[in-house]
């Protein structure tokens, strides 16, 4: 079949929308027409080549449509279903799915390489040329062809482009903050970095009964947007030095700083890690959500305090999120009104815009710019 797609051909250059010709789902894969895909800042450091993949390729990971077609073998879904895509396809039995890590199943180990768990190609252009899809998605076309171990079902009453919201970005700043950083209640926790994943960060706070939220970012205007998602402290840390923010954090904690701080920055440096390490008590844990640049191999603190402050750094991968777990449990949050999902998409684009999206995300005018397709 033909279908219309938002194709890098070039890092550091805009998408070119065009035509592309889309094979039909093999086994245990599934057609998808996708309603709706987030414009996320991780697709943008591939844009830019930040995290350099095969090219051409179509990106888009956040993704929400329908099951149109199903390929032999499939048993998890149905034609017709409502799904939402992830971007790690969970086996359910290999070692990490059955201890309930679902989002280190081994098979997401070659998400982006851009092709399906055959090593084939599903994308191609009119002239034979394969086009690859990263993290086996590409939610940037209308329809795609997925691994059925990558789609979840989602209720009807779940709007696609929430659902899109959720299976990536939402869970990943909520999933940062109780699942990896372990947030009680009366905790004091720190988000540097409010867009999507820091606001739903925010959120995960807010929800997992935190006394002190503080808000941390260059921009005052999504500082501004953070206190309407529960942040009780802001900080401009294009005005404040990495001391003077551990200071006002612990204004409040008796000295102490942060029990859980959350990085969710645009991208990972040295500088962002120190900023984040600096603001957390002892005991805390320091958790960097932010991809870095493929380049960055060490992280520098003061090992001395990292040990006998018995303080953690740790790494978080999709929020350390169970998907057919976590996802109703987001689901049930957001019906209860108390995970804001539609508040945090800020701007809707058409496909023949997806360039402009992301302008406005690098500018800094968005929470979250949401992709809807047209069918």
């Amino acid at each position: 079949m033909q279908t219309r797609a938002a194709v890098l051909e070039e890092f550091k250059a805009p998408m070119v929308v065009q035509d592309l010709e889309l094979d039909p789902p093999k086994a245990n894969e599934v057609l998808v027409a996708v309603r709706a895909c987030g414009l996320c800042h991780s697709d943008y450091t591939v844009l830019v080549g930040d995290v350099p993949v095969a090219l051409p390729v179509v990106c888009g990971h956040e993704a929400a449509g329908d099951v149109l077609e199903v390929g032999s073998g499939v048993t998890k879904v149905s034609v017709g279903d409502r799904v939402a895509l992830i971007w790690i396809p969970a086996c359910g039995h290999c070692r990490y799915c059955a201890r309930g890590w679902e989002y280190l199943c081994n098979q997401g180990a070659g998400v982006l390489e851009g092709v399906q768990l055959d090593g084939t190609h599903r994308f191609h252009k009119a002239d034979g040329t394969d086009v690859y899809q990263l993290t086996i998605l590409g939610g940037f076309s209308r329809h795609t062809v997925v691994p059925e171990d990558s789609v979840v079902p989602i209720p009807d009453d779940v709007p696609y482009e929430v659902a899109g919201t959720i299976a990536c970005r939402a869970a990943t700043g909520w999933g940062a903050v109780v699942n990896r950083g372990g947030a009680q209640p009366g905790d004091t926790v720190a988000v540097f970095g409010i867009g999507g994943v820091g606001v739903s960060a925010i959120q995960g706070a807010r929800i997992a009964g935190a006394s002190y939220i503080y808000a941390i970012d260059i921009l005052d205007s999504k500082l501004e947007k953070a206190v309407e998602f529960g942040a009780t402290h802001t900080l401009n840390i294009g005005r404040l030095s990495r001391e003077e923010v551990a200071e006002a954090i612990g204004e409040v904690t008796n000295g102490q700083g942060a029990d859980v701080a959350v990085s969710c920055v645009d991208i990972q440096t040295t500088e962002t890690i120190a900023n984040a390490y600096a603001a957390i008590a002892k005991g805390g844990r320091c958790v960097l959500v932010a991809p870095a640049n493929i380049t960055l191999d060490e992280v520098r603190v003061p090992v001395t305090d990292l040990v006998f402050s018995n303080k953690a750094i740790q790494g978080c991968l999709y929020g350390s999120a169970n998907f057919h777990d976590d996802m109703p449990r987001i689901i049930d949050l957001y019906r209860q009104g108390q995970f804001l999902i539609e508040e945090m998409i800020t701007a809707r684009y058409t496909i023949d815009e997806i360039n402009e999206g992301y302008d406005d995300m690098v500018a800094g005018k968005n929470i979250c710019g949401m992709l809807i397709h047209d069918h």
